[in-house]
């Protein structure tokens, strides 16, 4: 009796040890299918980490980001929500309710250009760990011809 009791505790941590868990699975939208597709080129060891990169890749080429929002998991997803990041030169796509009545001279031209430059970050439930796709291409110049179109912090 106590040989068979032992039998059906290893046979039922077995199961427990194959079992599917969020750090484990292989699942659409999972960490590891994220991994494995390649659709995320980017990763990140948790929010903070991100930020920091964010921060230097803004300071590098001159460029500004703008969070332009974000996308909840479905019900029983292995993932919380992905955030969706454009250049400060995009345009903002929302319809333009107010008409201009007398065209006025800028001294610095328009700073929207509808630039396709776009981060996508997604956060998983298990992990701190941050997943991200960088879409790098700008339609405008970056660098120092860049700078009169972002807005500086204070301190700069």
């Amino acid at each position: 009796m106590h040989m068979e009791q032992t039998e059906t505790a290893n046979i039922s941590r077995d199961v427990m040890d194959n079992s599917e868990t969020p750090a484990n699975s292989r699942r659409k939208g999972s960490l590891n299918w994220d991994r494995e597709k390649g659709n995320y080129t980017h990763e990140w060891a948790d929010i903070a980490e991100f930020v920091v990169w964010q921060q230097a890749e803004e300071h590098a080429y001159s460029i500004q980001f703008t969070a332009s929002g974000n996308k909840s998991a479905p019900k029983g997803a292995m993932w919380i929500e992905q955030r969706y990041f454009v250049c400060g030169r995009q345009d903002s796509g929302g319809r333009k309710v107010y008409q201009k009545i007398t065209e006025s001279v800028r001294k610095i031209g328009s700073k929207k250009t509808g630039c396709h430059c776009k981060i996508v970050i997604k956060r998983y439930l298990h992990t701190p760990t941050i997943l991200g796709r960088y879409e790098a291409n700008h339609d405008h110049k970056i660098g120092l011809k860049n700078i009169p179109y972002t807005r500086l912090s204070n301190d700069t």
